[in-house]
């Protein structure tokens, strides 16, 4: 089975931004608001927090930032987006009334007290920021020159997906309409394309351009700049807001514009990794849990960096009632391996603790309901010595500086009707 492959028909789990505004978010003692705004980050172009109104269950109402890690299993259907803390966890939270744009250092004590790890810089998994060092072995197809608004906070790269869904687009040669929306990927929260209404230049036309085409972006001028002509723009394939974009589609698109075709932003040196047990999203087999065998599932790696010198695998479950749950701690794996069979012995390689209080892996084992399992490969530019017992924290500080490419899979898994807990 080779997920990274989709089938020509298969649709593409797409989000429009302007849809996810208004979702209610719903924590675990309750409803607690509404999405007002998204704030992605401009560097990566990944959605960081829904902006929730709280509505009227505090004295007073608050606009509070929640972190995609924190949203488990959203309700498409019902507009509703589960969020994995409690209403007392946001009532203590940081103030940020008065800080937008939001400071980095508000960004930092935010996420210390949900004990969301932070996205910046190599050291933390979900960070899609490489060091300096990765400069040589990995890029983007294009170099996006941002400038942003005077007297902006130092290091806030957040942006509004409200107010930029209305900013101009300019090709090489002119400008050819303005955004109107941005689809995000609901798995990883990444915006994939911008959505551009040509109608003052080709009414009735509507285009989808990544945002690795961008070219530059000119904050204050509410302008972004795209890699293509005007020509080519006019020519490229339509797009329809009302059905789901294909591979097909997509195939075509990237076609046109002469442009590799993946997921990845990069395909031709992005590391990749997946499991031919589960697809990417999906129910993680019982047999790899505690309610089964225990069985440490099968890996596949591709695309790992020549420069790379080991390997380093976490594990981890962010919906965990008590905060993120490790599963899997192993480094020092050999940069040559293709993957991982199933329960293997990781010859040559060392293991961390786990949060079970045992060394290697332990298997998803939710209390209720359904939870994610985020299984994370890193190539380092470095073997790590370190103690066999390591625990999350010290492993994570270890890997700050050293990661050279990093990737990311996840897999599902619900608590079974009626199980009979393993001790």
């Amino acid at each position: 089975m080779n997920t990274l492959t989709l089938p020509a028909t298969a649709l593409v789990v797409l989000r429009n931004a302007h849809t996810l505004i208004g979702h209610e978010l719903r924590a675990r003692d309750g409803i607690i608001g509404k999405v007002d705004d998204l704030y992605f980050d401009d560097q990566n172009w990944r959605l960081r927090y829904f902006v929730l109104e709280t509505g009227g269950w505090l004295k007073k109402r608050r606009r509070v930032l929640i972190s995609p890690e924190a949203i488990h299993a959203p309700e498409w259907n019902s507009r509703t987006l589960p969020v994995a803390l409690t209403k007392d966890q946001i009532r203590e939270s940081p103030s940020l009334e008065g800080d937008f744009p939001v400071s980095r250092q508000s960004e930092k004590l935010l996420r210390e007290h949900y004990g969301w790890p932070l996205y910046w810089g190599a050291a933390f998994p979900g960070s899609s920021v490489l060091p300096p060092s990765a400069a040589r072995v990995e890029t983007t197809s294009a170099t996006i020159k941002t400038v942003a608004p005077t007297g902006a906070l130092e290091d806030s790269n957040l942006r509004s997906a409200k107010e930029a869904s209305h900013y101009r687009i300019h090709a090489s040669d002119g400008e050819i309409g303005h955004a109107t929306d941005f689809l995000i990927d609901d798995r990883t929260w990444d915006i994939r394309y911008i959505v551009i209404d040509t109608k003052n230049w080709l009414p009735g036309k509507k285009v989808v351009v990544s945002p690795w085409w961008i070219s530059e972006v000119k904050w204050p001028a509410a302008e972004i700049s795209v890699d293509l002509t005007k020509e080519s723009i006019e020519h490229s394939p339509d797009y329809d807001p009302d059905h789901s974009l294909t591979t097909d589609y997509l195939g075509k698109l990237y076609d046109h514009y002469g442009r590799p075709y993946s997921h990845d932003r990069d395909p031709s040196t992005s590391m990749a990794m997946e499991s031919p047990a589960f697809e990417n999203g999906c129910a993680i087999p019982r047999r790899y849990t505690r309610y089964g065998e225990n069985h440490q599932p099968p890996l596949l790696f591709e695309r790992v960096p020549a420069a790379a010198v080991s390997l380093a695998l976490l594990v981890d479950n962010p919906d965990a009632a008590k905060g993120t749950f490790t599963h899997w701690i192993a480094y020092n794996l050999d940069p040559h391996l293709s993957g991982l069979v199933e329960n293997s012995d990781l010859a040559g390689a060392r293991e961390g603790l786990n949060d079970s209080g045992r060394i290697g892996y332990t298997g998803p084992f939710p209390p209720s309901g359904e939870h994610r399992y985020f299984f994370r490969l890193y190539a380092l530019d470095c073997r790590l010595d370190l103690p066999g017992d390591i625990p999350r924290e010290a492993f994570l500080d270890a890997l700050a500086g050293h990661i050279i490419s990093e990737a990311e899979y996840m897999g599902r898994f619900a608590t079974p009707v009626q199980a009979s807990r393993r001790k």
